[in-house]
């Protein structure tokens, strides 16, 4: 587990309202084997009262501030009820980048830092929508919902905290992420390999952007049914109300057979590169 540190210059002592969410950051600068250590160095120093609960790097996580204290990474309302965790990257980082040397490791250390905060307050593995982001803060008690979020997504669902933050950026691999950590609470040593990951994660771009799109959402939802051995009918269940791509893409019947069946591999502990017609 996380390393202890010791407090920034800043944050809040204690809680007014109970934890509801992990909040998932990026630093926006280096990914190097000390950036954990280096990003807790410079909260001790920083004069902007900035700070955050944890930084994970490639090899190591640091702890700054305890859950049951306040960082100051989210504004008033994610501060308040939010646990932050730094992941020592960029928010413009490719899908490929996410995968690479430093950013793969650094999420298998952040998966088994988010299991234990879901754990230790009873969060759901979810990312929350927007709406529930807010929920959790202004509904009533019984209401509010938990589970894991972006900074992009408690920016959006509080702007009268006039937050402009968009961590940890479009091409974060949510489901795969997410999956890693119920593989942590499952008690699973990561179902997927590290060449399994980049397989799964890898598509093939000469029919376009439209396409390469389209691999990805499909190679995430096969790497979510390997980890958590959920069933064909629930990941093509994802896709019901259309594939969210940004050109038109067309899939023969052969294509739909073939992710069905790449699908149904991967949910059995196989390895396949899913693979689209357009």
């Amino acid at each position: 587990m996380a390393t202890w540190v010791g407090y920034p210059a800043s944050y809040s002592k204690g809680r007014n309202r109970a934890i509801q969410y992990v909040v998932i950051h990026s630093t926006e600068g280096s990914e190097g084997p000390t950036s954990a250590e280096d990003g807790a160095a410079y909260d001790k120093r920083r004069t902007d009262g900035t700070s955050t609960h944890l930084f994970v790097d490639s090899n190591s996580a640091v702890r700054e501030v305890p859950d049951a204290d306040r960082a100051h990474h989210a504004r008033f309302h994610g501060n308040e009820i939010g646990v932050g965790i730094e992941l020592c990257g960029r928010a413009g980082q490719t899908p490929i980048q996410w995968h690479d040397a430093s950013s793969l490791p650094m999420l298998k250390l952040a998966a088994k830092e988010v299991a234990a905060i879901c754990q230790a307050h009873a969060l759901p593995v979810r990312r929350l929508s927007v709406a529930q982001v807010r929920a959790a803060y202004y509904a009533p008690a019984s209401e509010r919902p938990k589970g894991i979020c972006g900074h992009v997504d408690v920016t959006a669902a509080y702007p009268e905290d006039d937050g402009s933050h968009w961590d940890p950026g479009p091409n974060f691999p949510w489901v795969e992420f997410l999956a890693m950590v119920r593989a942590e609470l499952n008690g699973d040593d990561m179902p997927l390999s590290d060449d399994d990951v980049r397989k799964i994660v890898t598509w093939d771009i000469k029919d376009g952007e439209g396409v390469a799109m389209l691999y990805k959402v499909l190679n995430q939802a096969a790497a979510d049914a390997a980890a958590a051995k959920t069933g064909v009918d629930q990941i093509l269940a994802l896709f019901a109300g259309g594939i969210p791509v940004p050109g038109e893409v067309t899939l023969s019947d052969e294509s739909v057979a073939e992710i069905r069946d790449a699908v149904a591999d991967l949910g059995e502990g196989g390895a396949a590169q899913v693979r689209a017609d357009a």
